[in-house]
């Protein structure tokens, strides 16, 4: 009789330590991504201004990727077309970003980026764009990297 009460014992030992490490997970998720929120666009909309006085492209974006290091002068990869919150193998004809073409939107793109996550954050342009499914999304084609946000 002793044994199947060890046994119970034992398996719910190895779900508490199961649900501490999950619960761990989505703190970190959750409230450490959060808390650097507030300083994930380091760059300041004046700063991007004189990039695309500088630079005369017809279409900008924010591109925020999760570890892929480009420099400026890059061109940067396709995006991959999302179905179900799962990429997918089929490519865009562009590159994913939170759009803008003038001034007065850069602050909303942003502020929209900002909601994004990844580690590295960029200002696309380009010449030729189509608008994407996410709201303020434009994939831009042949998309190259024009400032280093972080």
């Amino acid at each position: 009789m002793g044994r199947p009460l060890f046994f119970i014992t034992k398996i719910t030992q190895k779900c508490d330590k199961v649900l501490d490490s999950i619960t761990q997970m989505c703190y970190y998720i959750i409230v450490k991504r959060d808390r650097g929120s507030e300083r994930r666009m380091e760059m300041k909309a004046q700063e991007i201004i004189d990039i695309m006085n500088e630079n005369g492209y017809a279409y900008y974006g924010i591109r925020v990727d999760d570890n892929v290091i480009y420099q400026i002068g890059d061109y940067t990869a396709n995006s991959r077309v999302w179905v179900d919150g799962e990429a997918t193998e089929e490519e865009l004809d562009g590159t994913s970003c939170v759009g803008f073409q003038y001034e007065d939107e850069i602050e909303s793109a942003l502020e929209i980026a900002n909601s994004y996550f990844g580690n590295c954050v960029y200002v696309i342009a380009g010449n030729d764009m189509e608008y994407g499914e996410d709201s303020g999304e434009y994939v831009i084609k042949d998309a190259v990297v024009i400032a280093i946000v972080r």
